[in-house]
């Protein structure tokens, strides 16, 4: 069954400007049983990991899964490696359903991945995918820290400690703009205590 979606560049590099959502088509139960496992159900979706890469979340029935957000990963990380991370995913494409847009569903998604799986952000964003790496960093159950690139490290405290983004700790620039540096910026959301 082929899926009509929508696709959401993911990362630092901030394209300034806003994608919109198309209707992502349902997948069979037998599609889900070949190549995705059952990751987490957290609220009303069920959220699959893929047998490759990437992830599928939606609302599950009988018939199979309505499809809300499919996020596609990279299991190598581009530009740069973030380090300190031995299971990790990069986002490289988010398709989120049009029926659901604006509802924290894929707040929701990356929430729960990142519980299980680091997640990594794509080295270029849209207004979409900033707000809700910020909205992560401000309101959410995992960790979010900024890995440079430039410096190979992550963002540091003046003591040395790893920064623990919050969404307003560090200035938007620092992180998110239109130059070729911005694309060795990586925001990385995970379970651990850094």
């Amino acid at each position: 069954m082929k899926l009509k979606e929508i696709r959401i560049s993911e990362s630092p590099y901030l394209n300034d400007d806003e994608l919109g959502y198309q209707v992502l088509a349902k997948i069979s139960s037998d599609a889900l049983k070949r190549s995705y496992t059952h990751l987490v159900k957290a609220k009303d979706i069920d959220i699959f990991a893929g047998t490759d890469t990437g992830f599928i979340a939606g609302l599950l029935t009988k018939k199979g899964l309505s499809t809300v957000v499919m996020i596609t990963c990279r299991v190598v990380a581009y530009p740069t490696e973030p380090s300190g991370l031995a299971n990790y995913q990069q986002v490289s494409m988010v398709n989120t359903s049009k029926e659901f847009a604006d509802k924290g569903r894929a707040k929701l998604v990356y929430t729960e991945i990142a519980k299980k799986v680091d997640l990594v952000s794509d080295h270029e964003q849209y207004l979409g995918a900033k707000g809700l790496w910020k909205s992560l960093a401000r309101e959410s159950d995992v960790n979010v820290y900024v890995f440079d690139g430039r410096t190979k490290d992550y963002i540091r405290d003046e003591d040395g400690t790893i920064k623990r983004y919050n969404g307003n700790n560090l200035q938007d620039s620092a992180i998110w703009g239109n130059t070729m540096d911005h694309k060795l910026v990586l925001l990385v959301a995970t379970a651990k205590k850094f």
